[in-house]
């Protein structure tokens, strides 16, 4: 199976894993545990908190010691018996830690996976704009089939789903053992010298575009994270049939729209394209408020709200990995993708989850949670980090030409 074969499948299985549980989790803690909007919240927010731990130390560890490929593998292995764990966990206080620990060994590999990518594009001479939406689309298609796979299996409500992320999580540990290894860059004396990292933090960050990209990328993952916590609660609760799967659709049109996200970063500057992931997000959060499931007219509302989803993610996460790495020093790639995630993933989840359990239970009367505040709450919250965008990112007119003047190291 020749390399780039193999990349796509190796996403196509990173993403499956995630899609067995990290939509329907949410709602099996609500519907199925009966725990309340900020104890689900404060439970995903701890997979924020697991990111900032280990992701940094994982990516110094990627560049300087282990190679990524083969850190990718333990990592999984271990998230493996984690995932194995919490579903055969009889109580809540083991399903809360057994998630964090979980979260400790799979978040990292995020950034590997992408660090693993960039290397082997670069060695095979490939154009990252064309390489990235398409490449994607696998992990779409892994995320959308495990969705698909947990919804026909009715596990949505059930621990079940646990057990198909578990297979998953030991089939990419092993299939990883087959990719090139991507090269370790040692100091000079052979120790590992953590100041390096610490002056590539700054020196990435005391760039003015650099830093406010940062800031807006924790807005955006916190929009990321309120989606995938609580979509399928609230699916859920209006009663649309397979919700998971329905929601599902939502990753599947990001297979659609990574094509026009080619032309995009072609022709557009990254301050436009992310411009109009953050719209996107505003205007889900909008058509989801106005949507409902007893008449068609709601249903077309939510159904425009499920598909926009593919622009809002898109044009955020590929255009976001694709320029922090043209920004960077090639030594440092694992940590830099790995920068870029715990935004993300990191505070961008802690700042969301924590957030919108305490919206969402602030707005639940009587047991019964008002969706349409809830979500208008969201979306004004969206429009106004767009305006702040607008007003204080300031970037150059092309992707290509938005490379800062970084020390290197």
């Amino acid at each position: 199976m020749r390399n780039l074969s193999r990349l796509r499948l190796l996403i196509f299985l990173e993403f499956a894993i995630w899609g067995a549980y990290l939509t329907t989790f949410g709602t099996y803690l609500v519907v199925t545990l009966g725990y309340s909007g900020k104890e689900v919240g404060a439970i995903y927010a701890g997979v924020g908190f697991a990111s900032l731990v280990t992701a940094f130390p994982v990516g110094i560890l990627a560049d300087k010691v282990i190679s990524a490929s083969r850190l990718y593998c333990l990592c999984h292995l271990l998230g493996a018996a984690c995932l194995l764990g919490i579903s055969f966990a009889g109580n809540r206080d083991a399903i809360m830690l057994l998630f964090f620990i979980n979260a400790l060994f799979y978040v990292p590999t995020l950034s590997l996976s992408q660090a693993i990518q960039h290397y082997n594009v670069d060695i095979m001479g490939l154009d990252k704009r064309e390489f990235f939406p398409k490449t994607r689309i696998c992990g779409t298609l892994g995320f959308v089939a495990s969705v698909w796979l947990v919804g026909l299996l009715q596990w949505q409500l059930s621990n079940k789903q646990f057990w198909l992320a578990a297979a998953l999580a030991l089939i990419t540990a092993l299939f990883s053992l087959t990719l090139p290894q991507v090269p370790i860059f040692r100091h000079k004396s052979g120790r590992l010298e953590l100041r390096d990292f610490i002056r590539h933090c700054y020196n990435s960050l005391k760039t003015p575009n650099l830093l406010v990209f940062f800031i807006f990328c924790v807005g955006l993952g916190a929009a990321l994270q309120i989606n995938n916590t609580f979509a399928n609660t609230f699916l859920h609760d209006i009663h649309i049939p397979y919700f998971s799967i329905f929601n599902s659709f939502s990753q599947a049109s990001s297979i659609v729209f990574a094509f026009p996200l080619i032309w995009f970063l072609k022709r557009f500057s990254v301050k436009f394209i992310i411009a109009i992931s953050m719209a996107a997000w505003a205007a889900r959060f909008l058509l989801f408020a106005y949507g409902s499931a007893d008449r068609f007219s709601g249903l077309f509302l939510l159904a425009c709200g499920v598909v926009i989803y593919g622009i809002a993610y898109d044009f955020f996460m590929m255009t976001g990995s694709i320029f922090m790495d043209k920004e960077v020093n090639k030594r440092m790639r694992a940590f830099t993708q790995t920068m870029y995630l715990a935004a993300v993933n990191g505070l961008g989840m802690i700042v969301g989850n924590i957030l919108s359990g305490w919206t969402i239970d602030f707005h639940t009367v009587g047991g019964v949670r008002q969706w349409h505040e809830i979500w208008l709450i969201f979306a004004f919250s969206t429009i106004a980090m767009l305006a702040l965008f607008l007003l204080l990112y300031r970037g150059k007119p092309c992707l290509e030409q938005e490379r800062a003047e970084l020390s290197q190291i």
